[in-house]
C-alpha cells in the first residue's frame, strides 16, 4: 500500500470508531431516559428486555469502537514506517482507555437504573 492509502485506511477506520461512538452514545442516552421516566414502573419482563437489549448494543459497539481504534492506529504508524518524516501520534493508550470508560458507563446505566427502580421517597 502507499503511504496516502495507509492514510486513507487509518482516517476510514477512526470513522468508524466515531460511528460506533455514536451508536453507543445514542443507545445509552436512551436507556437513561427510559431508566428516569419510567424505570420503577417497568414489570420484571420489561426490565429485562431494555437492559438486555442495552447491554448487547452497547457492549457491541464499545467493542467495535475500540478494535476500529486499533486498527486505524496500526495503518497510521505503517504509514509511519512508510515516511518517517511524517509524525504519527499513535499509542494503544487511547484504545484501552475509550473501552474502560465505555464499559464503566455501561456498569453506571444499569447503577443508574437499579437506584431508580429502588428509590424510595424521602
Amino acid at each position: 500500500m502507499t503511504e496516502a492509502e495507509l492514510v486513507e485506511s487509518g482516517t476510514l477506520f477512526y470513522g468508524l470508531t466515531a460511528d460506533m461512538l455514536s451508536i453507543y452514545l445514542t443507545a445509552t442516552t436512551g436507556f437513561l431516559i427510559v431508566s428516569y421516566m419510567v424505570g420503577n414502573k417497568l414489570s420484571r419482563a420489561q426490565l429485562i428486555t431494555i437492559s438486555s437489549l442495552y447491554i448487547i448494543f452497547a457492549v457491541i459497539s464499545s467493542y467495535l469502537a475500540v478494535g476500529y481504534a486499533f486498527r486505524g492506529m496500526t495503518y497510521m504508524r505503517i504509514a509511519a514506517e512508510v515516511n518517517p518524516d511524517v509524525e504519527v501520534y499513535a499509542t494503544n493508550v487511547l484504545p484501552i482507555a475509550m473501552a474502560f470508560c465505555l464499559f464503566g458507563g455501561i456498569i453506571a446505566c444499569l447503577k443508574f437504573l437499579w437506584d431508580i427502580r429502588r428509590a424510595t421517597t424521602e
